[in-house]
């Protein structure tokens, strides 16, 4: 079953694959098809190895709050101008929030924490293989999609920013998500034993860099920086239990970290010594560095461009779930954010307010975002193991609307109930030498 929740966890978001190739009403990805199986297979081990189900307190908390977000957006759905495709995407809603509890809480610990490592670095690969296909069909040395244009299950292009730098992300049509795709491998890798995984970890981010995602990057390092605080503390705990006992050994690790950083800082120089070096000695190097740097300049501000209009979006957002206390109440609809952002996105059925917090708030109201930003700092505040984790998507989730996204949800639901690091390292000893993407998923206007 390890190698099914891998599998799974490698193709959580890759919605450039549509298994019936355009011909369904949404897009069948794997997660769709994969989430059953693996929920079906997991309930038939239990059951042949007498393994009951059981919910602990946390377990409980967690999904009374589910039921309860659940219960106010479809609510909302009733408020909604086109109540018939509100009610669709309060129940994709439902489907990939569900989908991910349930993987978590029915397969073992130990199969599921060994089967998302083997995922996490399955999916990088993935990714790999994806990055390359892209750039092969970029200049048209591949079809747009394959196996024909008029079969098209698999989705090549990839978009561009500023009509010339390519913002490559793998299995997953838009860029923000692959990239939240990406930090959730990474916080996986990390969490297991990140010595053992240093190439597949330093091609993640690469990856993670050459999607572009403003977003993203933020998400990592929010999530870093929670991680090193942690950290930080558990090194103070153990500095202060070794003085009690009278410890006398970390001066020398002290100097060992030192001469690591020094080295580590050397290297980085050295690297930035040569990419820089043919910029300072080359006026035409210059120019056409200038020429090709221009929209990646625009990307990463927020007075121009998309970060103009990305704030825009969140003040249009607050200003229509403030109107009137009904609207603040209830909504103007769950996933009908689209119906007053016309002027921003003409015809587009996708178009939302670009956050969580903002779109969750207009489209089912003020109790709504309540429950979503207690699902989101309650982790926290229970210092669980994978924090970190709800740290990336809380902050993720400022500037991305991120709520139909099954990455999204299996971060909050790892974030909640941790696979045990104990589990964790059983699952894979140490040698001796050694988005779906239906109707209401709503592509990133960036």
């Amino acid at each position: 079953m390890n190698t099914l929740v891998g599998l799974w966890f490698a193709l959580l978001a890759a919605d450039r694959l549509d298994l019936m190739a355009g011909e369904g009403p949404f897009v069948l990805t794997p997660f769709l098809v994969l989430t059953p199986v693996l929920a079906v297979a997991a309930l038939r081990h239990r059951l042949l190895h007498r393994q009951p189900v059981t919910l602990d307190g946390r377990t409980r908390l967690l999904l009374l709050l589910l039921l309860t977000l659940l219960s106010l957006v479809t609510v909302s759905v009733f408020a909604s101008m086109e109540v018939a495709r509100s009610a669709m995407r309060a129940m994709q809603l439902v489907a990939v929030a569900f989908g991910a509890l349930a993987v978590r809480v029915l397969v073992p610990g130990d199969t599921l924490a060994d089967g998302l490592v083997r995922g996490a670095r399955w999916g990088v690969r993935v990714y790999a293989v994806m990055v390359l296909l892209q750039l092969l069909a970029l200049p048209g040395i591949l079809p747009e999609a394959l196996p024909t244009e008029s079969f098209p299950m698999l989705q090549l292009m990839p978009s561009l920013h500023g009509g010339l730098v390519p913002r490559l992300s793998g299995p997953v049509v838009d860029s923000n998500r692959s990239g939240l795709l990406l930090v959730t491998y990474l916080a996986v890798l990390l969490w297991h034993d990140w010595r053992r995984h240093v190439g597949t970890m330093a091609a993640a981010c690469v990856f993670l860099l050459l999607t572009l995602s403003r977003s993203s990057l933020l998400a990592a390092a929010g999530a870093a920086a929670w991680q090193l605080i942690q950290r930080q503390r558990k090194q103070q705990r153990e500095q202060q239990r070794k003085r009690q006992i009278g410890a006398a050994v970390v001066s020398g690790a002290a100097h060992r970290s030192t001469r690591g950083l020094l080295a580590v800082g050397l290297a980085a120089s050295a690297l930035v010594a040569s990419l820089t070096a043919p910029l300072l000695l080359s006026p035409r190097v210059r120019a056409e560095s200038a020429l090709v740097l221009e929209p990646l300049a625009e990307r990463f501000s927020i007075e121009q461009g998309s970060g103009e209009d990305h704030l825009r979006l969140l003040a249009r957002g607050v200003a229509t779930g403030a109107r009137s206390i009904p609207t603040s109440l209830q909504g103007i609809g769950y996933g009908s954010g689209y119906l007053v952002l016309q002027d921003f996105f003409p015809g587009d059925k996708y178009g939302n307010f670009h956050s969580v917090y903002v779109g969750i708030f207009a489209e089912s109201g003020v109790l709504a975002l309540l429950v979503t930003v207690l699902l989101l700092a309650l982790p926290l505040a229970l210092a669980t193991p994978q924090a970190p984790l709800a740290v990336a998507v809380a902050v993720f989730g400022v500037f991305y609307a991120a709520l139909a996204e099954p990455t999204f949800w299996l971060a909050v639901v790892l974030a909640w109930l941790p696979v045990a690091l104990a589990e964790a390292s059983r699952a894979r000893p140490k040698a001796t030498s050694s988005a779906l993407a239906m109707d209401s998923t709503a592509p990133s206007a960036s």
